[in-house]
């Protein structure tokens, strides 16, 4: 009987050199974009800073401005649902207004205002303006606004104006479109300093003699009114005529023919 063999020894395991390389010994790669993206985010940071410098800025300087014409804010929303309290307020020279903050009375949709109370000469308005309200006529004594400027009565029910209205001499632009005028005073010619004059959809029939005499008004509006005819005189010195939406025969629109220039539209 045979011995055993004994088993062949294990195989030599065969070990590779470890690596001693030290990080100090690896090669860096570089990237040429980081720079760029450094820049990047600088710039961006940069904006992000002064943008919040200047908005900061803007808050403390516009701050006390704010604050200085709130109460009269109030004062003029108020004014909407009591216009009567209101002028007796400027004529009374209520504390929280001012004449610089009345400056500009403006009305927008107020729906109490059926009259204007004035009582007193306001020389210090310069602008006034009614919108979309139940205004029934002006008053009188509309020449109070002994200086105001620009007039803007829009989409109420007044029927006529005042003949003091051409007291007024200082009045540079008169907007009346959408009411129900149906007669302009002669007066109105007296208004030597108007450039533009704005009557459309009234329900005008006729335009009064005295507006020969506005040797400013370069611009006027008749759109949308009841006139049968081109107006016989008009300002000298008009550029601009609309007169659209009339009943007036379109023949005889051709054949009209503007003071200063030919721009009429119809």
């Amino acid at each position: 009987m045979q011995a055993p063999l004994n088993p062949p020894p294990p195989p030599a395991t065969l070990t590779s050199p470890v690596s001693t390389a030290t990080p100090a010994n690896i090669p860096k790669i570089s990237h040429p974009n980081n720079l760029s993206r450094l820049a990047g985010v600088y710039i961006f940071g940069s904006i992000i800073a002064w943008l919040s410098a200047h908005i900061w800025l803007m808050v403390f300087t516009e701050l006390p401005y704010l604050m200085r014409i709130q109460p009269e804010r109030i004062i003029h929303q108020q004014a909407a649902y009591s216009p009567q309290t209101f002028f007796l307020r400027i004529l009374d020279n209520h504390p929280d207004l001012t004449k610089k903050s009345t400056e500009v009375l403006w009305f927008d949709g107020a729906d109490t205002l059926r009259s204007l109370p004035l009582q007193k000469p306001m020389p210090w308005i310069s602008t006034l303006v009614i919108e979309d309200s139940p205004l029934e006529s002006l008053p009188s004594n509309l020449n109070l606004f002994t200086d105001v400027q620009h007039i803007t009565i829009r989409n109420t029910r007044i029927r006529n104006l005042p003949t003091q209205i051409g007291d007024i001499s200082s009045i540079e632009t008169l907007y009346l479109e959408g009411n129900r005028i149906s007669h302009l005073p002669e007066s109105i010619g007296n208004l030597i300093n108007l450039t533009a004059l704005n009557l459309a959809y009234n329900n005008l029939e006729d335009i009064p003699a005295g507006i020969q005499y506005l040797i400013n008004l370069t611009e006027l509006n008749l759109t949308g009114n009841r006139l049968r005819e081109f107006p016989r005189v008009l300002p000298p010195n008009l550029k601009v005529l609309y007169i659209g939406g009339n009943r007036i025969p379109v023949s005889e629109l051709h054949k009209a023919r503007l003071p200063d220039g030919e721009d009429i539209f119809y």
